[in-house]
């Protein structure tokens, strides 16, 4: 059986950063729920939820 790796790709809208360029950092949304939606709201997708999946690049990250 063949063996998938899922690439690690940025969810903000018109970052095309993924994994294995250069060498850059993401992180995951933070489960919390209050923090959780200032980082929602700061990566502006119209009508979306982070799954368990959803990671951001770096320089995004500064909605802490």
């Amino acid at each position: 059986h063949p063996t998938y790796t899922m690439v690690i790709s940025c969810c903000a809208v018109g970052c095309a950063n993924r994994q294995g360029k250069a060498n850059i950092s993401f992180y995951r949304i933070p489960f919390d729920g209050k923090r959780r939606q200032r980082w929602v709201a700061a990566i502006s997708r119209k009508n979306w939820q982070p799954s368990k999946y959803s990671r951001i690049f770096y320089p995004f990250t500064n909605v802490a």
